[in-house]
C-alpha cells in the first residue's frame, strides 16, 4: 500500500520535521516546486557503526536552529 500523500507515518525514522523551517508538502504531484529536499535513512553504507539511518532526521532537527545571515558567535571572525 502506498502512503504517498498521507500524513500518518510518524515513525522515528520518517518524522515530521521540515528542513530550514520550510513547510512540508505531502502532495508532491500537486506542487509547482522546482526543488525537493529529502533524506534517505540508509544504514548499509557504514561498516562497524550503526546509526547512519538517523542522519537525515538529525540534519532536519538541527536545520530548524539555523538563521541565515546572522553569526552564532558573539565576536566577529
Amino acid at each position: 500500500m502506498s502512503t504517498l500523500g498521507h500524513q500518518y507515518d510518524n515513525s522515528l525514522v520518517s518524522n515530521a520535521f521540515g528542513f530550514l523551517r520550510l513547510p512540508m508538502n505531502f502532495q508532491p504531484y500537486d506542487s509547482d516546486a522546482d526543488w525537493v529536499i529529502t533524506g534517505v535513512p540508509f544504514d548499509m553504507a557504514t561498516s562497524g557503526r550503526a546509526g547512519g539511518r538517523h542522519g537525515p532526521a538529525a540534519i532536519r532537527q538541527v536545520s530548524t536552529n539555523l538563521r541565515l545571515g546572522t553569526s552564532p558567535f558573539p565576536v566577529e571572525f
